[in-house]
Formats: structure tokens, sequence, C-alpha cells
């Protein structure tokens, strides 16, 4: 816990550079695309930042894989009121890069605002508005309420996107993503195991990405509640 509460210090110290508003498009607007452009900008469309109500850092292990390779990295994830945060941890848990999804001032047109540095000298696989996005999909509620029963599956829409969640004796265990009208087009497959804690979190996620080809793992280490009394 000690070592999380340090990490969390030095990641609340840095600043951001490389800002970049995401992209909200309506489904009309999405409908007149060509499908691969259609596919893409699915991917990489953003909720709004506080959608997920939870407050919490957890301290992970990460691995990508894709068609040109893989690259593996420590990671710490946080979830504040207003900001969404994803650091990636190189040797001696220094900072290799930030990304930032944070909730813009009305003044400032009321849009989230993606903000991103990179101190590791090496290009990321994927831009940063489609880690955030892996991200929101894994952990954000993308279907209201709260599922009430056990050993269940359930299904709804946001926008074109088509969703489906299976339900486990007590954890989500599977949510599945594809486009409306191109459900052959490949889907986005997210897997859930080992739920502990409280609240629970799930200590194992992979992330199937069918509509890029790319794969992500992630092993949960640590949590911690940001109201914590043991947070600094």
């Amino acid at each position: 816990m000690r070592n999380l509460a340090r990490l969390i210090v030095c990641v609340a110290a840095l600043s951001f550079s490389c800002r970049s508003a995401p992209v909200v498009e309506t489904r009309e607007e999405l409908d007149l695309r060509p499908l691969a452009s259609r596919i893409e900008a699915v991917a990489r469309t953003l909720l709004p930042v506080d959608a997920w109500g939870d407050t919490r850092v957890l301290r992970q292990r990460v691995r990508i894989e894709w068609g040109g390779g893989s690259e593996s990295f420590d990671a710490v994830l946080q979830r504040r009121p207003g900001e969404l945060s994803l650091v990636g941890l190189g040797p001696m848990n220094l900072v290799g890069f930030r990304l930032t999804l944070r909730a813009s001032a009305e003044s400032q047109g009321g849009l989230e605002q993606v903000d991103f540095e990179n101190r590791s000298g090496r290009a990321l696989p994927f831009t940063p508005t489609h880690m955030l996005a892996d991200v929101q999909r894994a952990y954000y509620p993308w279907l209201p309420g709260v599922p009430d029963c056990r050993a269940c599956e359930r299904s709804g829409w946001w926008g074109s996107v088509a969703i489906w969640e299976k339900v486990g004796e007590r954890h989500l265990e599977q949510r599945r993503f594809a486009i409306r009208d191109a459900l052959d087009q490949g889907s986005v497959v997210i897997r859930y195991s080992d739920w502990q804690g409280e609240p629970a979190v799930p200590r194992q996620i992979e992330i199937a990405n069918g509509w890029l080809g790319y794969r992500i793992t992630i092993e949960t280490l640590e949590s911690l509640a940001v109201d914590d009394p043991a947070s600094p």
C-alpha cells in the first residue's frame, strides 16, 4: 500500500502537454461514414469522465499484443471526480507516459479534454484516445442500472453500438461491443475474473479488440479507494 501511495504522489505532481479533444459524433454522422471510418470513430468514442462514479487507484501490470509486436508495462489507473488518468511506468517506477481524460469547464465548451505526456522516448502502439476508450469499455457502466440477476445475460444499445453483458453468480464475467449493422466486422470482447475486495475489483481483465486487431491483458495488483484513510 505504501508503494501505491508514493506512486500517487509522484503522478499527481506531473504537468501535461499534447492536448486534444476527443471526437464525439452522433449516430447520424456515423451512419454517413464508410464502414472502416465508422469503426474507427466508434473505437475512439469516449463517455463523459464522471459517468463512472467509482473513485479509485489501481496499480496494474499491462500487456498489449498486436500484429506488429507486444509491449508490457506497469501502470497506475486513477479515477477521481472530473478526471480519469492512466500512467505507464518504466524501470524504478519512473513515469514513462501519462494520459488523462478530464472534464472541461462549461466556459470551454463543456467537452472532455484528453491530455497526454510521453517521457518514454518511444511511440505508443495506439493513440491516447484509443487507450482511454479501452479503459472505459472495461470499467465504465454502459448499460443502465445494476444487474439484479445471477447467471444471466442482458443487452442494450449505446448509439450505434450493440452491447451484451454476461453476469455470473456475483459479478460481471463478459462484455461485448459490436456495431449495429456490422456484426460480421468484428467486436470488442472483454472477460473478467478473480473479483476481490470491497467494493470488488476484477484482478484479471482480457480485452480482445477485433475491430483493430490487438489484445490487452490487465492484472490488478493493488486497489485503493481515493477517499481511503490510508491514502495521502
